[in-house]
């Protein structure tokens, strides 16, 4: 064969490799030769088989730059049948170089076909250039050809496999990253459900696939939706009973039961049982075909959403206990005060309610919450003579009052918590004012912690509206109206528009918390 032409020996082909049903995905192919009759021999020999259940997808390239041009807008080449001598004596070569060294793609399997072997000899190019095969194209016969594109075509799908095990295990180690951030039933369980949706999409054209999900929580048999996507997302907060869709139903019900994962059709359901013996289920709708690899990802991860769910729930345990522990301190110094009881809980609740109402983010509100049941620990230095007095102070007591923020302070500081820490300046700045005319520091407006203007208005509306030792209660009208005529001076005017617009949240607080009747008597006697 001098003039270099593929020419096939007569053989007969075995069709041990041929389907009849449809592949789902065609290896793709690329000739690059500057004879066309090469192009057509090629498709001819190998245009009906199908290899690892995936038919072959044929493009043809005459030249360099054109190939270069296939090159930029084709991302899944398998293999490259490549000759070497078209425009150039080198210009195959010229072509791995740029695939290897500039492309850095290591993936696509490059066979080498020469009809002039004698200008590139086969040990110089195998030692010297980053080939998976070198053939002349005297020795390829139609089998031979199909031999050598299923050797490639195995390696191809090996690294392809390799390097999508990289980028999955990557995905885990982010994926594990954020949802061991996240502090929340709610946000962990809506974070879990968007990594498994990515997780399961590892395939670059699968982003094109719709996904829906349910994240579902049960204890002591009872079930109910703490996320949804897609389709789903109407049913989030409602309970499993209400699931009106009955396949999903079904399959989540039936984790339940088998307490084990599993994958059916189009759809992976995934069920953790917690040591604490709550179960976590998770459906996702629109999954597709999943390999071994993709089933052992999904086993990894799901190894470390366990250990997340234990960390969350050892978590809260803890700022239940601390939390607690916070109020219960709160309301031995309510006692000790002979303050109407539950004043911790309808301050702190209150302070939830301007918080959210002023934005701040969930993490906040709670901390401002939890954090205003100390405000006033700092009468524990001070005498039951003057807390427990049935009448107005005198100027010497009331100056001895006045140290309590000084002593919460003191009692505080040194904490390291984010709660506890809060606490030591609402303690210590809850009674300063707006105008700059209050105590212990004198601070005016933004200068006083947005968590002691906050508790301020709260304290001071509680005080107004329940029994103390010394005075009788305001009713709820007469205290929003001190609020007012005070806000810009004693109070930040934006917390008290924002107290006094949330005045239903604010009396189903007090019927809560406060049985009985309030006094119409007025007083603005806040700070005993």
């Amino acid at each position: 064969m001098p003039d270099g032409k593929l020419n096939f020996l007569e053989e007969p082909i075995q069709d041990t490799e041929r389907r009849t049903e449809k592949p789902v995905k065609a290896w793709t192919v690329l000739i690059v030769d500057d004879e066309e009759e090469v192009h057509t021999v090629t498709r001819l020999v190998l245009q009906n088989r199908v290899i690892f259940h995936r038919s072959l997808r044929f493009i043809s390239s005459y030249s360099a730059r054109q190939t270069l041009e296939i090159l930029d807008r084709e991302n899944d080449i398998a293999v490259i049948l490549l000759d070497v001598v078209m425009e150039q004596n080198d210009t195959g070569f010229q072509i791995v170089e740029n695939i290897r060294k500039i492309r850095k793609n290591g993936t696509v399997r490059i066979i080498l076909r020469t009809g002039q072997p004698g200008q590139a000899p086969e040990e110089k190019v195998i030692l010297d250039y980053d080939i998976n095969d070198y053939k002349a194209k005297t020795e390829l016969t139609a089998q031979k050809l199909f031999s050598t594109i299923v050797t490639a075509i195995r390696s191809y799908r090996d690294l392809q496999a390799l390097e999508k095990n990289r980028k999955g295990l990557e995905k885990i180690i982010d994926a594990s990253a954020s949802i061991f951030e996240l502090q929340s039933l709610k946000k962990l369980s809506s974070g879990i459900l968007t990594q498994l949706t990515s997780l399961l999409r590892l395939e670059s054209d699968a982003i094109y696939v719709s996904m829906s999900g349910i994240a579902a929580r049960g204890t002591r048999g009872k079930y109910h939706v703490l996320s949804a996507l897609g389709k789903y997302s109407s049913y989030d907060g409602c309970d499993l009973k209400d699931l009106s869709d009955s396949n999903a139903n079904d399959l989540i019900r039936r984790a339940i039961e088998e307490k084990k994962s599993f994958h059916l059709d189009r759809y992976f359901v995934s069920y953790y049982l917690n040591q604490n013996g709550s179960e976590e289920i998770f459906l996702l709708e629109g999954a597709e075909t999943l390999s071994d690899l993709d089933i052992n990802l999904i086993s990894v991860f799901s190894s470390n959403i366990a250990i997340a769910y234990e960390n969350l729930y050892l978590n809260l345990a803890l700022k239940e206990s601390q939390t607690e522990t916070i109020f219960t301190l709160g309301e031995v110094m309510e006692n000790r005060s002979r303050e109407t009881g539950n004043h911790v809980r309808r301050v702190s609740d209150y302070c939830k309610i301007i918080a959210h109402a002023l934005g701040l983010n969930e993490e906040e509100t709670e901390t401002v919450r939890v954090a205003s049941a100390l405000h006033d620990i700092g009468k524990i230095g001070i005498a039951d003579s003057i807390l427990q007095k049935p009448d107005s102070l005198n100027p010497e007591q009331a100056d001895t009052m006045k140290k309590h923020t000084i002593m919460g302070w003191e009692v505080l500081k040194h904490s390291t918590g984010s709660i506890l820490k809060a606490a030591a300046i609402i303690a210590y700045q809850h009674h300063e004012r707006y105008d700059g005319s209050g105590y212990p520091q004198g601070l005016r407006g933004d200068a006083i912690h947005l968590y002691a203007r906050i508790t301020s208005v709260a304290d001071v509306f509680d005080a107004l509206t329940n029994d103390r030792v010394y005075r009788k209660a305001m009713n709820v009208d007469e205290a929003l109206a001190y609020l007012r005529e005070n806000s810009g001076s004693y109070f930040d005017p934006g917390i008290v528009d924002c107290f006094t617009a949330n005045q239903e949240a604010i009396l189903e607080i007090g019927k809560k918390f406060t049985p009985g009747t309030v006094s119409l008597e007025p007083s603005s006697d806040a700070d005993h």
